[in-house]
């Protein structure tokens, strides 16, 4: 008696989840966003999907069926330009299949010369380079150089800044140009003072 007790309640449990009378159908609570991904980076979408009984999930490429997709969240590394393109997902149960909205998911790459920000390519700016692919930051050229143009891609494109030229120094008299930096002197009456950019009347000590 026992036994065929509980294979009713069993009976009724499943039929109470598939009966579509008690059922709700699935509803999506997100909708799927565009996004723009860096080569290499993760790309991850979520099936916000809620329903009575709990909606299994298919994904969609481009309208075609992604097979053993079934999770409520897709994600995968994005290692090439050839994932871009639209993404949906279908939520069904016994009730109905719904299918979401396309988001269109862009996976771009970032050539030598710039840098990754804000889903675009920006190229470097002056000052800085890049040499690589798929960056998200250029490297600054060091002290007391700079480049030509923006979007520079190695570091020979620095070049030294003859700083005495440019006129941004702050000797008093004499300037020198050296690799990265520049040295102040003064004439031949007067001495460098202490801060090593103005002149001072020479000491004449007597004997």
């Amino acid at each position: 008696m026992y036994i065929t007790s509980r294979g009713i309640d069993n009976a009724l449990d499943a039929f109470m989840e598939t009966n579509m009378f008690c059922s709700a159908p699935p509803r999506f609570a997100l909708s799927l966003l565009n996004q723009t991904v860096l080569i290499g980076d993760n790309l991850s979408l979520v099936c916000n999907a809620t329903g009575s009984p709990q909606p299994a999930i298919y994904w969609f490429f481009n309208g075609s069926l992604l097979q053993n997709e079934t999770k409520q969240e897709l994600a995968y590394v994005a290692d090439t330009i050839m994932l871009s393109g639209l993404y949906s997902c279908t939520a069904g149960n016994v009730v109905l299949n719904v299918s979401s909205d396309e988001a269109y998911i862009n996976v771009i790459e970032c050539p030598p010369g710039t840098f990754y920000e804000f889903g675009s390519c920006i190229k470097c700016q002056k000052g800085t380079f890049q040499y690589n692919w798929n960056q998200v930051q250029c490297e600054k050229c060091q002290k007391g150089h700079m480049t030509l143009t923006a979007g520079s891609v190695n570091s020979s494109d620095c070049y030294d800044i003859d700083e005495c030229i440019a006129n941004v120094t702050s000797c008093e008299q004499n300037c020198k140009n050296t690799n990265g930096s520049f040295i102040c002197s003064c004439t031949w009456i007067n001495e460098l003072s202490a801060d090593g950019q103005s002149c001072s009347d020479a000491k004449i000590y007597e004997q």
